[in-house]
């Protein structure tokens, strides 16, 4: 497998843009749900399937599925 520099860079940096701050560590923090939908979405774009999940109240947790090596 080839990993792709500029798109594993890319990714990165936008995952620790995103505030996903656990709520029960600061009141307000919005949780993991922007991040969650960030991944679904990038795992999306190259054909898996993904499923947001909230085990807890305002936790969120990401379920993906369709990979075969």
């Amino acid at each position: 497998m080839k990993i792709d520099a500029n798109y594993a860079r890319e990714t990165l940096v936008r995952l620790v843009q995103i505030n996903s701050i656990n709520p029960t560590l600061a009141a307000g923090a919005p949780g993991e749900r922007e991040i969650a939908a960030f991944i679904a979405a990038s795992l999306n774009s190259i054909g898996l399937s993904s499923e947001i999940l909230e085990p807890e109240p305002g936790r969120t947790a990401l379920s993906a599925f369709g990979l075969s090596w």
